[in-house]
């Protein structure tokens, strides 16, 4: 299921190199400053986490582990 909702305090993107180890499983390698997110580092870092946590990755080359740059598009959809 894609990711629609987080705990994000602040709106913007959210860029991040990404480390995908043998098993599949995702972390960051260092938060980028290239970014524009409005809510804090610890923020940024932790909806970045969340958005690996609930993603899957499948191996595309022929090494491991893969690295790469994620972006997350953070907006504000207000309250309903």
């Amino acid at each position: 299921f894609p990711v629609t909702i987080v705990n994000a305090e602040g709106t913007g993107t959210i860029e991040a190199r990404i480390e995908v180890g043998c098993n599949g499983v995702a972390r960051i390698k260092a938060m980028m400053p290239t970014g524009n997110y409005t809510g804090g580092l610890a923020n940024a870092r932790e909806v970045m986490n969340y958005f690996l946590s609930k993603s899957r990755f499948e191996k595309i080359g022929d090494k491991c582990p893969e690295t790469g740059t994620i972006t997350l598009n953070i907006k504000s959809e207000g309250i309903q």
